[in-house]
């Protein structure tokens, strides 16, 4: 067997022979699938599989996608071209690629958490510091960048969202990748980045969610003039 984290090849064969997971099992693994989406692939190819269980294209869940291939007949369509050059990361996030799908496409499917998130996102924008330093979110090419804590503790003052009674805002963040509602850094949901407004001589390091530009039907607020960096540019090398 080969363990899907590595390329090294295990020179031992099994013990056993393989058995079809239990019900349990799967459920225990539910996240294994994001887990090896954010090894393996390049910021664009999580780009277009969080896209996908945006659209309501369960691909974490196998038995729950193939029965949705098998119920309309045919295999899907992709969600999205993705550059095949795409870059597996960038320190300046402002600069990633964005995603070709258009922006106006919303899930078929939306349930009362991603009704809440896009509400709460919404509010965000409208904020008079958005798009600043100390404000609660910034807008890039490809995707929002919000604050993670202020924007779950507003997500758990929803309606929808208090009638589902989430204990706690890091299973607000599982449900929140398992419905596709945001892209995670690897196998964590919070990004820690560093904002810097234009002009500013600190950063401010925040730990952010990052959320698809297609959560709105249309993208809304400007670009975010200043810089979103994954490293501190003020700390010497």
């Amino acid at each position: 067997m080969r363990c899907p984290l590595t390329r090294i090849l295990d020179p031992y064969p099994p013990s056993r022979a393989w058995r079809p997971a239990s019900t349990g099992v799967q459920a225990i693994y539910s996240g294994l699938g994001t887990l090896l989406a954010g090894v393996w692939l390049p910021e664009a190819g999580q780009q277009g599989l969080f896209l996908a269980a945006a659209h309501g294209i369960d691909w974490i869940d196998s038995a729950a996608f193939w029965a949705q291939v098998n119920a309309i007949g045919t295999t899907p369509a992709p969600p999205a071209s993705l550059p095949e050059d795409a870059p597996v990361a960038a320190a300046e996030l402002r600069a990633t690629a964005p995603t070709s799908a258009a922006p106006g496409e919303r899930p078929s499917c939306p349930t009362a958490l991603s009704q809440a998130v896009r509400q709460v996102l919404q509010d965000v924008i409208r904020h008079p510091q958005f798009n600043r330093q100390p404000g609660p979110g910034w807008r890039t090419e490809e995707a929002y960048w919000v604050a993670a804590r202020r924007f779950a503790e507003r997500l758990m003052e929803q309606p929808g969202v208090q009638a589902h009674a989430f204990p706690e805002r890091r299973v607000i963040y599982h449900r929140m990748g398992c419905q596709g509602l945001l892209l995670p850094y690897g196998s964590h949901a919070i990004w820690s980045i560093f904002v810097t407004d234009p002009g500013e001589a600190q950063a401010r390091l925040v730990p952010a969610l990052k959320l698809p530009i297609g959560l709105l039907e249309k993208p809304r607020g400007s670009l975010y003039r200043g810089r979103l960096q994954l490293e501190n540019p003020w700390d010497p090398e």
